[in-house]
């Protein structure tokens, strides 16, 4: 291929950039909702473009017969090969993101047309799709990246005898090919994380990274709970625990884990809370020490996942050890620069690196509540998981009840001596101490304040019958409040409850009759909300009645939204919340304590005087559903979210503030209502009652579902800020959200009243699309029946077929094939409904598919084919089916090039074995890695590199990302695969990739024990090429000295010209290193050596 024709094939690719980064601005100017994605793809396809029209430059070099541009001829023609090529696989993506984002109706007229039909329609693209076109665009460039470098670089050296033009021309190619944020470099390829505009810098800017990796760590801040649990303890408190011999122990002995246990109510929040405290006191005057922690809560749901505890300790190990911060930075690249979230696995296996690295000083882990989750097997799978590896620095202290599975979980991870009982006598002495600073300090107690005797009968009779529960105190002092006269204060101390529930009883038999309906609403909110409620949200609930007229009345609100506090005492507690920015805060509520939810939906309920008050979960989510919608049936005219009052504009001096909506602040339930409402209905066995006939109205009432999707979008679940101004255009017909929720009645409602059954529109591109991801089967009927068209193509799977075939719902898969869906349709990410089951792993489905005539090899999507989608995620059983049925073995495509390098890139063993078996082309060219042995090298998979070795790998074949798996291997540091693969011949001094060589590449990486194995077999500590020119510039650059060292030792030329930096002492000093810069020095390197960049630069 000639250079003309390679630049006419990048333009085409440059041109298809122009008209997406187009369209984008378009919507950009045109509709809200996108704020995430729209710039995140402007950035990366613009990034892609830099590296595009790098690369148009060289190849319009070589079209004017320039010697050294002509040289890379057969290089870019690879990039350029319409099946395998990178360019082409970019090119299909692209036109796949414009095809997505071209609004229906548009055939390329005006802008203005464009604009008015992008408003009409809305933001046309799930996140999840974004997210992966993300990821393929960030692979793609990285590939193309590592080709320009090199091309440019060795461009640059070859050219160094030519013409001075044509030199400033090749360096302006490499300076702009390269002036790019590689993020999937740092994801997945290990290429320097980014790059400044004057050249590569290798810099980061260590503070807006930082932020980001936080920020895609966790959004949780344990520090709020542990904050406020220390205002409410007394600091004389858990004192105990700090003197006790096992505390001790605990802390001094490696790799060691400590239990506390107790009945519910014993203290363990505060006691945790204590230890804490204790722990970060210590790490005030010993900066080696480190200290993470982490409460479970029953009312917050984000904490009750176990995935999300790890990752809040990592996050706080991050800001405190740099080895840590460097682990975490790579799981974050890894994840395509936090575009994607990791797996348990991986959370796990990083978090033993992090252990792994550091060797400073203790790691102290304080966990509360595991009682609390949810998942409690998960959390102690995972507990376990980390403690089984036996970090000797690593000290773990857990707090939950003395539940079974808990016990059993922990028995094999500690001793007797371990585990430790909050029994009655050892807390006693706190629990009077909480006494005396509750009659003290609280004011509704001030009472008792002059009566010392009294003081002391209190003290001395909630001592003794506490039998070690704090939360049973607190709700005694709480009663006493209302005692007036040392009489009704004497019949209080004399009829105390024995337990928690008999107290529970009486705090709710103790409640107004005039506010039981009231206080019960609010109980079931709190109890079953989907997230925790401000106070004005709560306070909100008793305007809301879905069986009266109105349903909505604001007169039944209270005068003080705070008065909940006061006719629901000690069941409900009360703490402020900052918004993530820090500038405003809310006052939550939530339920006291885990105890009263626990007493609120047991059983023990029933039997007790309080059984008005029991809570179910189909009665709370039928109260709470009928109340939303309530509130958004009021919502029922077009101005309804928008019209302001007079008033709204008076007393603000902030512009912002003074726009602020009616709804927002004279509705404060409306968000979570439009939000959850639904959510809560479809939680419920609501067919024949009340909310089947609120939903029915819903849907009915288009300027009421109007409102709703404008509040909150179910189609864009990411999306919290309402579109009060969204035009009705840009909102699909309501038979395509009543599918989505599978709403059978008030869909019938709508057919019979003429609604169109195919109507376009939506993410799943119509109503039975959407129907068949979500599972609805009587749904998927009903729209059958009423002449939905089975194989009307369009939305986020193409197809209502690949969608349940994506998704798993064998059923809805059967059910479309009767009606005649078409099994080999294409279209979207995954080409076809038989690579979808496979990509997934729905091995019925792939066998129903195939039975009724699924082509098995069929081309198209992301991951090619069925056999490659099936071997990049592990599905060894649908591997077999599909070879069993003919599937090619060496078919080409996707991004791994075929099944073989796929099997190999994500250390699919057997799968790789089976391949092999079934006559998988070993030395298969293709794909990111160029073959399979270079894939399995990158990745660190000993036992796929020595199959595949066996089996007739070529060792030193060239191709992909690294050029050869020794090179691969050598940069990422997997020693025992370079050591394997210089034993079967590897070349040590093979010449291509981005770093030139292997010895270059461990060198720019830090790996010493590969240079020291690199250098033992001969491999030239001289030789010129890539990037950094030689090894020794590589390892100066980033600051290794004793890799420097070594290099020199072995005779490194340590004034060598050539690479980005012209030499290893212009390298050390570009980037700070002065200590290798004077190592450079007293071996003779030169200072006045010029530098080629700058050169460059001078003559321009």
């Amino acid at each position: 291929m000639d250079g003309l024709s390679i630049a006419s094939g990048i333009i085409t690719l440059i041109d298809a950039t122009h008209k997406v980064i187009s369209i984008c601005q378009n919507y950009k100017a045109a509709v809200k909702g996108a704020d995430w994605e729209l710039p995140q793809i402007i950035k990366e396809v613009e990034s892609l473009r830099g590296v595009l029209q790098g690369l148009e430059r060289l190849a319009k070099l070589a079209e004017n017969g320039d010697p050294a541009a002509m040289g890379q001829l057969p290089q870019l023609s690879r990039l350029c090969d319409p099946k395998t090529g990178t360019l082409a696989l970019c090119l299909s993506e692209l036109q796949t993101l414009e095809r997505k984002l071209i609004p229906p109706g548009w055939t390329g007229e005006s802008e203005s047309k464009l604009r008015t039909l992008i408003q009409a329609l809305g933001w046309p693209l799930k996140k999840a799709f974004v997210k992966e076109t993300l990821g393929n665009l960030e692979r793609f460039k990285a590939c193309l990246n590592l080709d320009l470098v090199t091309i440019g670089v060795e461009g640059t050296v070859s050219l160094q005898n030519t013409a001075n033009a044509t030199q400033k021309e090749v360096l302006r190619v490499g300076q702009n090919t390269i002036d790019l944020n590689v993020s999937l470099c740092s994801m997945r390829l290990g290429i320097p994380d980014s790059f400044n505009s004057q050249g590569l810098s290798l810099r980061r800017t260590s503070d807006d990274h930082t932020e980001k990796v936080l920020r895609w760590l966790s959004v949780l801040d344990p520090s709020i709970k542990y904050n406020k649990t220390l205002r409410d303890r007394n600091a004389k408190t858990g004192k105990w625990l700090l003197e006790y011999e096992a505390f001790f122990k605990w802390k001094q002995t490696p790799a060691s884990l400590l239990w506390l246990f107790g009945i519910p109510g014993c203290g363990k929040t505060i006691l945790s809370s204590t230890v804490i405290k204790h722990l970060l006191d210590r790490r005030d005057t010993d900066a080696t020490l480190m200290v993470a922690y982490f409460y479970i809560d029953f009312s917050e749901e984000k904490t009750q996942i176990p995935e999300n505890m790890i990752r809040s300790l990592l996050k706080q190990i991050y800001c405190r050890s740099h080895s840590a911060a460097q682990e975490l930075d790579s799981l974050y690249s890894d994840c395509a620069n936090g575009t994607q979230q990791p797996n348990l696995d991986q959370l796990l296996s990083v978090s033993h690196r992090v252990l792994d690295c550091i060797n400073d000083g203790d790691i102290f882990f304080v966990i509360d509540a595991l009682d609390e989750c949810k998942e409690r097997g998960e959390l102690l799978r995972l507990l376990e998981g980390i403690y089984e590896q036996k970090h000797p620095k690593l000290h773990i202290l857990v707090t939950s009840r003395q539940e079974l599975d808990i016990e059993e979980s922990l028995e094999a991870m500690t001793n007797d001596e371990a585990r430790i009982c909050i029994q009655s006598e050892l807390v006693q002495g706190d629990i009077l101490t909480y006494i005396q600073d509750r009659l003290e300090t609280d004011n509704s107690l001030k009472r008792f304040k002059r009566h010392p005797k009294i003081q002391e009968k209190i003290r001395e009779t909630l001592t003794e019958k506490a039998d070690g529960m704090f939360r049973w105190v607190a709700c005694q002092l709480d009663t006493f409040k209302d005692c007036l006269n040392p009489t009704s204060l004497e019949k209080a101390l004399k009829s105390l409850p024995k337990t928690l529930n008999e107290t529970y009883d009486r705090i709710l038999c103790g409640i107004n009759d005039k506010h039981r309906e009231y206080v019960r609403k609010v109980l079931y909110w709190l109890t079953y909300s989907e997230r925790t409620l401000n106070l004005e949200e709560v306070a909100e609930i008793v305007a809301l009645d879905a069986r009266k007229e109105p349903r909505f009345n604001p007169e039944n609100r209270f005068f003080d939204s705070k008065e909940i506090l006061v006719i629901c005492p000690s069941l409900v507690s009360v703490y402020v919340e900052r918004s993530s920015h820090g500038r405003s805060s809310s006052i939550c509520v939530k339920l006291a304590h885990f105890s009263v939810k626990e007493y609120l939906t047991s059983g023990d309920i029933h039997k007790g005087p309080a059984s008005m008050y029991a809570i179910s979960r189909e009665i709370a989510n039928t109260s709470i559903a009928e109340s939303c919608l309530a509130l958004l049936l009021h919502f029922d005219k077009p101005d309804s979210l928008t019209y302001q009052l007079e008033e709204d504009f008076l007393g603000y001096s902030d512009r912002k503030e003074s726009l602020i909506p009616r709804f927002e602040r004279e509705f404060p339930l409306a968000q979570y209502a439009a939000e959850y409402g639904v959510k809560h209905a479809c939680h419920t066995s609501w067919v024949g009652n009340s909310t089947e006939g609120l939903v029915s109205e819903l849907f009915s009432k288009r300027d009421t579902l109007e409102n709703w999707i404008r509040l909150h979008d179910p189609e864009r679940p990411w999306d919290r800020e309402p579109a009060l101004s969204r035009p009705s255009t840009d909102i699909v017909s309501p038979i395509y959200y009543a599918s989505a929720g599978g709403f059978l009645k008030p869909l019938e409602k709508l057919i019979e009243t003429g609604a169109d059954v195919n109507a376009p529109g939506g993410t799943y591109g119509n109503a039975l699309q959407v129907a068949s991801y979500k599972g609805h089967h009587e749904v998927i009927h009903l729209l059958l029946d009423t002449g939905a068209d089975v194989n009307a193509q369009g939305g986020y799977y193409g197809n209502a077929l690949q969608a349940a075939s994506h998704t798993g719902h064998q059923q809805i898969v059967q059910i479309l094939l009767d009606v005649g869906a078409d099994v080999n349709a294409q279209g979207e990410s995954y080409g076809n409904a038989l690579q979808a089951a496979s990509y997934k792993g729905h091995q019925q489905i792939v066998q129903i598919l195939l039975d009724v005539g699924a082509d098995v090899n069929a081309q198209g999507g992301s991951y090619g084919n069925a056999l490659q989608a099936a071997s990049y995620k592990g599905h060894q059983q649908i591997v077999q089916i599909l070879l069993d049925i003919g599937a090619d073995v060496n078919a080409q495509g996707g991004f791994d090039g075929n099944a073989l390098q796929a099997a190999s890139s994500m250390g699919h063993q057997q799968i790789v074995q089976i391949l092999l078996d079934a006559g998988a082309d070993i030395n298969a060219q293709g794909g990111i890695y160029g073959n399979a042995l270079q894939a399995a090298s990158r990745e660190g998979y000993l036992q796929i590199v020595q199959i595949l070795l066996d089996a007739g790998a070529d060792v030193n074949a060239q191709g992909g990302c690294y050029r050869n798996a020794l090179q691969a291997a050598s940069y990422t540091g997997h020693q025992q695969i370079v050591q394997i693969l210089l034993n079967a011949g590897a070349d040590v001094n093979a010449q291509g990739g981005q770093y030139g060589n292997a010895l270059q590449a461990a060198s720019s990486t830090g790996h010493q024990q590969i240079v020291q194995i690199l250098l033992d077999a001969a491999a030239d500590v001289n030789a010129q090429g890539g990037f950094y020119g030689n090894a020794l510039q590589a390892a100066s650059s980033i600051g290794h000295q004793q890799i420097v060292q070594i290099l020199l030792d072995a005779e490194a030329d340590v004034n060598a010209q050539g690479g980005y930096y012209g030499n290893a002492l212009q390298a050390a000093l570009s980037r700070g290193h002065q200590e290798v810069a004077q190592i450079l020095r007293d071996h003779g390197a030169h200072e006045d050596v010029k530098n080629l960049e700058n050169d460059g630069n001078k003559e321009e």
